[in-house]
């Protein structure tokens, strides 16, 4: 019986998951050398659909997790972790623009391209009150 659990969440998680190599949503090398001389740890191959997929199953797993919702009502605080891992955050106060700017890209907006982290973080930091020249 614990053999076949085991089977069924392996199964599951590689469902949910997908292989270990769906966990490179983009190649970094970080030796790379820019046109300026300066080493980079960009994406080499960024692949948003990746992410987005990876994000969606993610999503459909944590609200198909039927005991986790009924654990909930035992203890109250379970459900602000539930509600930031399904990146559903209008009612979580963070306590650090940084804070906010990275559960965002993790639970929110795991697709967002390299060039387009700037525009983020400059929302974030503003909400914040936070000077980008600071």
């Amino acid at each position: 019986s614990n053999e076949v659990d085991n089977q069924v969440a392996a199964a599951t998680t590689n469902e949910v998951f997908g292989s270990p190599s769906a966990y490179k949503l983009w190649e970094t090398c970080g030796s790379t050398t820019s046109t300026d001389g300066i080493a980079s740890d960009f994406p080499v191959e960024y692949n948003p659909n990746a992410a987005k997929t990876a994000h969606s199953a993610w999503n459909k797993y944590i609200v198909s997790l039927a005991p986790l919702q009924d654990l909930t009502r035992r203890i109250p605080q379970l459900q602000s972790v539930l509600m930031i891992l399904r990146g559903n955050l209008q009612s979580i106060v963070f306590e650090s623009w940084s804070e906010a700017l990275c559960t965002e890209l993790l639970y929110v907006r795991p697709a967002l391209r390299p060039n387009d982290l700037h525009i983020r973080t400059a929302r974030i930091m503003e909400k914040f009150g936070v000077s980008a020249d600071s």
